[in-house]
């Protein structure tokens, strides 16, 4: 992640990691734009879930990463492209996943039918509970769009 949000980790929590992306994301924004000079600071805890656990994720699932077998009954072969892996949020595979994949244009069969496949999106939404996905993954993108410009 870009510098500008302090220290990037270890974390004590879900909350100081929020704090940490959401600052770095409008560090990264106001220097491209105004200048240090104009530092806002950002309040994400009702943005981001702080209750939510930490899961070893891939970071960077795309259909280029996800070799799949031949015939009648495909299935995943294998996953590559292990850069970007770590541990994060549970949320934020989906995420990553969706975000990436609107960034190539609109690939809305790999979003509905594909990615449930790989990831187990049901689950997801039980961890989350009272935390709407769809908007979840907004916020996110926004704030990652800021750090990738």
């Amino acid at each position: 992640m870009a510098a500008g949000g302090g220290r990037p980790g270890p974390f004590w929590s879900v909350a100081a990691f929020h704090n940490y992306f959401v600052s770095t994301a409008a560090a990264v924004s106001q220097n491209r734009q105004a200048g240090p000079s104009s530092q806002v600071r950002w309040n994400p805890q009702h943005l981001f879930p702080a209750d939510v656990p930490i899961v070893f994720t891939h970071g960077a699932l795309h259909p280029r990463n996800i070799i799949v077998s031949t015939g009648p009954n495909p299935r995943v072969v294998s996953i590559i492209g292990w850069e970007q892996a770590g541990w994060y949020p549970a949320y934020w595979e989906l995420c990553k996943a969706r975000w990436e994949c609107a960034r190539g244009g609109p690939l809305d069969e790999w979003e509905g039918r594909y990615l449930p496949q790989v990831l187990n999106v049901d689950e997801l939404g039980a961890v989350l509970r009272d935390w709407n996905i769809g908007s979840l993954c907004q916020y996110w993108g926004y704030f990652m769009s800021l750090i990738s410009g």
